[in-house]
């Protein structure tokens, strides 16, 4: 049967009998939802594998329902469809389902004929060919570099066709990197893989590959575009108009005309990230970007050529992608008929603000005569960029000519406030469809972009919805970041879109439109300089489209119906979108994608030659398997209280995030940018602190309360911006507020490398907290209370990675590999040592800093402290073994069983195996972890001391108080002032150290010193030395004072070798003294400080580091200062808030009594 087909499929197209033919055929393994195992029949016909027949044993639950449970079951179906495609010639499937009768008459019963498509008419094949590729030019008139561009021409010309009619878009890529092709707004009904979304929907073109995408337009007319959907390209030019013509034209207008508008910057968008990277975000230009006006300079661009009477249809189209622009034709009345592809009853505005990747169309009637000309006038803006004259806002316009050399109509000029504006929620869809229904129980409210930022998953998520069966609807298998929502069949879907952003965004939606229904204020935008946006309700037929604005401060909802199985990208069309994370995707109906797609082999040979995979989870795995899937960018922490037990002993209310304890590791890839949303639900302020992070030029991201910001106040949001450019390593993220990092606001931060390093196989990570019996606070109440000498001990308890030490799970190792175990300290007051006997541990780097591998036995670590180690695992899996902790305090006098307290953990080879015994080694005998033992990596050599800072650790213990410690005369304290506000806004006066106040304990540091602190510790407490914006080379230690009498051991001389190991936390030992070292590369506020406790009881010191760099290149984000306003934190001026070196109204310092 299938050679007679085959060969009368040839005969037909050929006009000629054909004698028959031998058709090789092949079985494959295959999946059908109802069948296991399965196969498809293929057969080789014109040089390529076509699917003929699908087959396989029923799954044995179908019989056991029918209650045929004695019978196996044997299932198979042939493409009917697919064989009447090959005999008559049919290009689409679709159009067995037309009844347009130019397609039906051509066919007769017992005949077999090719079918026409082009000689009738019924839908043209419209082709083109596009060779992707680059261009030096100038297409602004002032700045020339590398464009996208198409068939070495640029701009690239607009795409026009007839609705109905094929596209079929040839596409070469030319480029060095993947591209693809997006057809912004078209539907794709079940052609997902030609939608251009790379690893969305489809795997992207590879360098020197041809992709064919089958664009159809059958149910749509309209202004529509084609742009470039990877990375950079949309913005560096690989964007142009797509119109959709009627079939009919409309007799409502004479004439058509396209105007689009697109921002352009000065340089490729590839050369301004990598200068930002340089430079550091506050050195970062505005992008005050220049206007194209139909792909040329706005002022050089043709004129709109008018003839009186005519009526004008025209097509208004953004294709920015980080500015808006407003659209005005004064003199000339102007009225919406349609936006994005959907018509609209007819509104009369006065100019149309449009937002990236909006469209609208409008009818224009000429006047009567062509006595004189007209201008258009065509504002190019961004409300985050701040206004500049002749930069931002930019002003265009163009000629409306009615007659060469006619005068120019002189028409008054109206403030913007007074006009009438195109608005959407003011629109109504023309074919009337009503208000969708909605109800919670039957939609999904989507209240923000989710805890994760978008990023790309390793398998296409369209790939994953259509070969992970049932599993396909559940949204675990796409990955935290594909931020994946599943929606089924013939919902109603509201997205409910919060904005408490300084930022205005356009959003949209791939594959239809939604419909936009209600609009209103969210947070106080006038507050932040922002216009406020008025609460507003969609009329009974809502406008549909497929991008809208949502503004600073405002939320909006959006509704659509899930009418056929789709995977649909929703995202920010501006650079937030997939390049920056603000992205979701949608999972529609996934059992109808099963039903309906098959991916043609093109779209997965694109995949293949890529090394990308085309089936299984998010990471190309089995059912809920991620391991391989590059970790999330977390976004969202709402910082709140949970009352629990951690350590399985004390249950008080601990510091939570997303009401979930302990707060999950962040995992970043250097060079990522990690935007950190919170909202601040306690009824305190908090601030995060990135400890370890630069910061170059963004201080007021440091996260250190009166330092470098103000806080976060209670019930506010604010958005820190991490930049991971320069690091990778182990860091970590905690409050800057002492009761709430003690309380469990604390979590590791990992920076991996871009490439996984090849010197082991996997990585571990180990986290452990000291924990108290109750709160900070109600520590400190008691402490209050009573005399210093009645105060109980703080016997704390230990948490490994969040949870009671004891009760961890075990540390998986499989026998002959290679092991990068990250070991973090996030403790707070106490110290603690960690073994793995049996296995030999290197050092590889400290505090984010690599170091020449050194063999320890042990790693001894203070608060605040992280190492990573290379561990080597036995070659056989015979024994398990454990790794122990000493959790410590040498202030803390020993009793047994509670200081020290000793912990252990499994080192699993194989479930049950015996425990390896391992003779104990008293501590004393062992190699322990000495940052003065370690080289940095990269060579630096210890730096030359220009300066020294001398500061000496006092005890003071004011009556019925607990000690105050300091660094010198006076303990630290706030002042009334940021120091970093008062850095930034007291001029020349900002190297005087007086106007930080005395309890600032204020050092002024020049640009190119090299400093070396020397700091004393006669006191009998040990002290973990903390150093913000970067490290410091730990080049010696020695004793100070009569530690043996003191009964502590005495800390003998030690001084580094060439390369200085750089940290930015190292311990003091009680009675010795120590050396560190470090240059001033940039201006900054360094907080230098003890991270125990020591800190909330004044042992800290503030560097100033070159203040006139600090003025010079730091613009303090509005979002900042308003944190301090609304807390009435003055943002200027000295340390109390005033000129000069008046300080008054400064609280007095505590004065360290020296009798």
């Amino acid at each position: 049967m299938v050679t007679r087909i085959l060969t009368q499929a040839t005969a037909a197209q050929q006009h000629a009998g054909s004698e028959a033919t031998e058709f090789p055929v092949r079985w494959i393994p295959a999946y059908f939802p109802f069948t296991s195992p399965s196969w498809e029949m293929e057969v080789l016909f014109r040089g390529e594998w076509l699917e003929i027949c699908g087959c396989g044993v029923m799954q044995q639950s179908i019989l056991q329902n029918a209650q045929a449970n004695d019978r196996i079951g044997w299932a198979f179906g042939f493409g009917l469809e697919r064989l009447a495609m090959l005999l008559f010639s049919i290009p689409d499937i679709r159009l067995f389902w037309s009844t347009d009768p130019r397609f039906s008459d051509q066919f007769a019963p017992a005949q077999i004929s090719s079918f026409r498509l082009a000689t009738i008419g019924f839908a043209e094949r419209v082709e083109l060919f596009w060779d992707i590729g680059t261009l030096n030019t100038s297409r602004d008139g002032y700045n020339t570099w590398v464009s996208i561009c198409v068939n070495n021409a640029v701009p690239i010309p607009p795409v026009h066709v007839t609705q109905g009619d094929v596209l079929v878009l040839n596409v070469r890529n030319s480029l060095d990197e993947p591209t693809s092709v997006h057809a912004h707004g078209i539907y794709h009904n079940y052609t997902d893989y030609y939608d251009g979304a790379e690893m969305v929907t489809e795997c992207g073109i590879p360098p020197g590959e041809n992709f064919t995408y089958i664009i159809d337009t059958t149910t749509q007319a309209g202004d529509l575009w084609i742009h470039g959907h990877v990375h950079s390209q949309l913005t560096d030019g690989f964007r142009t108009p797509f119109i959709i013509h009627e079939k009919v034209k409309p007799t409502t207008y004479n004439k058509d005309e396209v105007l689009y508008f697109e921002d352009w910057n000065e340089r490729s968008f590839k050369d301004t990230v990598a200068i930002d990277a340089k430079i550091k975000l506050a050195d970062i230009p505005p992008l005050y970007r220049t206007m194209l006006i139909n792909g040329v300079n706005a002022n050089t661009s043709k004129p709109l050529y008018f003839e009186p009477r005519k009526r004008y249809r025209l097509r208004i189209m953004s294709l920015s992608t980080s500015s808006w622009v407003k659209f005005r034709m004064p003199g000339h009345t102007m009225h919406v008929v349609g936006k994005d592809g959907v018509e609209s009853e007819p509104m009369e505005v006065d100019g149309l603000d449009l937002g990236p990747g909006q469209r609208v169309s409008i009818i224009v009637t000429a006047h009567n005569t062509a006595e004189f000309n007209y201008m258009y006038n065509v504002t190019l803006y961004a409300n985050f960029i701040t206004p500049l004259p002749g930069l931002m806002p930019r002003y265009y316009s163009g000629l409306i000519e009615y007659q060469k050399n006619a005068p120019l109509k002189t028409i008054p000029v109206v403030d913007d406030s007074q006009l009438v504006w195109n608005d959407v929620i003011n629109m109504q869809a023309r074919d009337r469809m009503p208000l969708l229904p909605f109800t919670p129980e039957h939609g999904i409210p989507f209240y923000s972009f989710g805890d994760y930022a978008y990023n790309r998953t390793l398998v296409p998520s369209l790939f994953t919805a259509l070969t992970m069966g049932e599993l396909a609807s559940n949204s675990s298998v796409y990955g935290p970041q594909a931020q994946a929502r599943i929606l089924q069949y013939g919902e109603s879907i509201e997205l409910l879109v919060y904005n408490y952003n300084s930022k205005d965004h356009s959003l949209h939606l791939h594959r239809g439109e939604y419909q936009v229904v209600e609009v209103g204020p969210y947070g106080d935008a006038v507050a932040n300089d922002r216009t406020a946006v008025e609460f507003q309700t969609a009329g009974p037929s809502p406008m549909r489209c497929d991008v809208v604005t949502v503004r600073a401060y405002s939320y909006i909802k959006l509704r659509f119906r899930v009418n056929r199985g789709m995977v649909a990208l929703f995202h920010c069309h501006m650079m937030h979108g997939g390049y920056f994370g603000l992205a979701a995707t949608f999972i529609a109906a996934p059992e109808l994608l099963q039903k309906h797609v098959k991916v043609p082999e093109e779209a997965i040979r694109m995949c293949k030659l890529q090394g990308i995979k085309t089936s299984g989870n998010a990471a190309g795995n089995a059912g809920f398997d991620l391991t391989g899937l590059p970790p999330p960018i977390l976004l969202f922490w709402d910082i709140g209280t949970l009352n629990i037990s951690r350590d399985g002993y004390s249950t008080w209310k601990s510091v939570c995030v997303n009401n979930a304890v302990p707060i999950p590791p962040v995992h970043v890839t250097q060079g990522d940018v990690l935007v950190l949303n919170v909202r601040n639900s306690l009824d305190v302020p908090t601030a995060v602190h990135a400890h370890g992070i630069y910061h170059n030029y963004t201080d007021y991201y440091d996260g250190a309360e009166m330092v470098t910001e103000c806080g976060i106040p209670p019930g506010e949001n604010f958005t820190y911006i991490i930049d991971t450019t320069d690091q990778v390593g182990n860091f970590w993220l905690h409050s800057h507020i002492q009761s709430q990092l003690t309380d469990g606001f604390r979590t590791p931060f990992i920076i991996h490398e871009k490439v996984k390093p090849t010197t082991y196989d996997e990585e571990k990570l180990l986290y452990f907290e000291d924990w108290d019996l109750r709160a900070f606070d109600d520590q400190m109440d008691i402490y209050s209370t009573l005399n210093i000498k009645k105060i109980p001990t703080a016997y704390r308890m230990l948490l490994v990675n969040g949870i009671n030490g004891n009760a961890t799970q075990p540390v998986a190792f499989v026998p002959g590999k290679q092991y990068r175990i990250r070991v973090v300290s996030l403790l707070t007051l106490f110290w603690i040592k960690f073994r793995m006997p049996g296995h030999t541990m290197h050092i590889i780097d400290q505090d984010g800093v690599a170091c020449d591998p050194v063999e320890v036995d042990g790693l001894d670590m203070g608060p605040g402290q992280r190492f990573s180690v290379l561990v080597t695992a036995y070659d056989t899996a015979e024994f398990n073994y454990k790794y122990n902790v000493t959790l410590y305090a040498n202030f803390i006098d020993p009793l047994p069983g509670i200081q020290p307290r000793y912990y252990s953990g499994l080192i699993e080879y194989q479930k049950n195996a015996p425990l390896k015994h391992i003779p104990e080694v008293n501590d004393d005998q062992l190699a322990w972890s000495n940052t003065l033992d370690l080289q940095a990596r990269d060579g630096m050599p210890l730096l030359p001391v220009d300066r020294q800072i001398v500061l000496s650790i006092k005890q003071f213990t004011p009556k019925l108080d607990i000690p105050y410690y300091t660094f010198g005369d006076y303990a630290y304290n706030h002042s009334l002032v940021p120091t970093l506000f008062t850095a930034l806004s007291m001029g020349d006066l900002a190297f005087n150290s007086s106007v930080y106040g005395p309890q600032a304990q204020a050092h002024v540091l020049h640009y190119g010193e090299s400093i070396e602190v020397l700091v004393y510790s006669d006191n009998v407490n040990d002290h973990s030395l903390h150093m913000h914006m970067g490290e410091y080379q730990v080049v010696e230690v020695g004793p100070y004072g009569d530690a043996v009498a003191h009964n502590r051991p005495a800390v003998a001389f030690q001084r580094s070798g060439p390369s200085p190991m750089r940290s930015d936390v190292v311990t003091i030992r009680s009675f010795s003294y120590i050396k560190l070292r470090f240059r001033v590369n940039h201006g900054a506020i360094i907080f230098f400080h003890c991270h125990m406790i020591h800190n909330y009881k004044g042992l800290a010191v503030t560097f100033i580091a070159a203040p006139d760099l600090l003025q010079k290149h730091m613009k303090v984000p509005d979002e900042v200062t308003r944190m301090c306003k609304i807390q009435n934190i003055k943002t200027s001026g000295n340390a109390a808030g005033n000129q000069g070196f008046d300080l008054t109204g400064l609280p007095p310092p505590i004065l360290v009594n020296r009798g």
